[in-house]
């Protein structure tokens, strides 16, 4: 008789929110790296196939993928399963193919037959940042840690103890458990990437940062496009390749605004707006940088950040709580409310002065595994 465990997976992929679909996908990886004999088996549940295949190139033996609304069939079978639905339940085909399932991450409304469900809230930043917020996105994004504060079934997961803080402070009296799970990257093998190739392809023709972030107004790419004003007379010899999406639906013109303010002091020889790329052209592009910079006002626990540790890679980093619980090696701290700091520090870089630590990030990922599995 099968003894492993049964744990549901919720899954949506959006380039929209990488990093969501790259947390699912991570977490697959950590337990992945247990033991054979503690490894879950895992129902993936997804309404398409879009991104799957970062889960299926994982090859984790005990997986099974589920499309919830998948029995919605036509002609005779459908007309079948509609009357079976009615007699037995609208939830009567989800069940038995969840069967001895007891733990869904994260849980959702559809899955109520699943006594033990927990939620990912990765950040509070309506809580810290509010006037990167409409009332109504605040109150929406709100709203799930709320709700999940009021339930006694749940357990609330959170990424950093700093979240933890937050959840406490802007949340108080929950009744919900509450673990802490600082997620870790498993990155792809992505050794056949071509870097001359792509740096072609890319128009990159020198050495190079990388600031890999979505472009929404609180990752703070600003800070990077004034502290090369500040450098530009110094003529060094250097460009920031800058990858991610170009859109936030919260402020549609913060990437134009970027743009204009390239334009105005004449920063395009230090600027390289690449947009969405292949995760693996990415970290090809990150092993070969000169350091990431990362200068974000706020994260829950930053998947770059994640990536240059599992790199050995160096990082100029924003000096924000949550920074400085997530990395204290090949790392120098910056304020990121102070353009002039970040010159300073990428001069220094420029100039190859700093030093890197060699780190074996493979016992990160195991232990974050053995963290999943042990709250399940």
């Amino acid at each position: 008789m099968d003894k492993r465990k049964k744990i549901a997976l919720t899954y949506l992929y959006s380039e929209n929110w990488i990093a969501g679909s790259y947390y699912v996908v991570n977490l697959i990886k950590a337990l992945n790296s247990l033991e054979e004999r503690e490894k879950p088996h895992l129902f993936i549940l997804n309404h398409d196939d879009q991104g799957l295949d970062l889960i299926k190139d994982i090859k984790y033996p005990y997986i099974s993928f589920i499309h919830p609304n998948a029995h919605n069939k036509k002609g005779v079978t459908g007309i079948l399963e509609r009357i079976i639905k009615r007699i037995k339940g609208q939830d009567y085909f989800i069940k038995r193919k969840l069967k001895g399932v007891h733990h869904i991450f994260e849980g959702s409304d559809q899955y109520p037959f699943i006594e033990n469900q927990y939620y990912w809230v990765h950040d509070f930043q309506e809580f810290r940042l509010p006037e990167f917020f409409s009332k109504e996105d605040a109150e929406k994004r709100s709203s799930l840690p709320r709700k999940v504060a009021g339930m006694e079934n749940a357990t609330l997961i959170v990424s950093s103890y700093d979240a933890l803080n937050d959840f406490n402070t802007f949340i108080p009296g929950a009744v919900c458990k509450v673990n802490v799970w600082r997620f870790t990257s498993a990155l792809p093998d992505f050794s056949a990437v071509n870097f001359k190739e792509e740096c072609a392809r890319l128009k990159i023709d020198r050495p190079f940062f990388i600031c890999s972030n979505q472009f929404w107004q609180h990752k703070n790419h600003k800070a990077i496009l004034e502290a090369l004003r500040l450098l530009k007379e110094k003529n060094l010899f250097f460009q920031v390749v800058f990858t991610g999406k170009n859109f936030d639906h919260r402020n549609p013109g913060y990437f134009e605004s970027l743009q204009s303010f390239i334009i105005d002091h004449q920063l395009e020889s230090w600027v390289n707006f690449v947009g969405f790329i292949d995760r693996k052209v990415q970290l090809c592009l990150a092993q070969h940088a000169i350091s990431y910079i990362q200068p974000s006002f706020f994260e829950g626990w930053s998947t770059t950040v994640e990536d240059a540790k599992y790199l050995n890679q160096y990082v100029l980093l924003s000096d924000i709580p949550v920074h400085r619980e997530q990395m204290n090696y090949n790392v120098s701290f910056f304020d990121p409310s102070d353009p002039a700091d970040l010159a300073i520090k990428i001069e220094l870089i420029v100039n190859g002065k700093f030093k890197k630590e060699e780190k074996d990030y493979v016992q990160n990922i195991i232990n974050y595994g053995r963290d999943v599995l042990n709250t399940f």
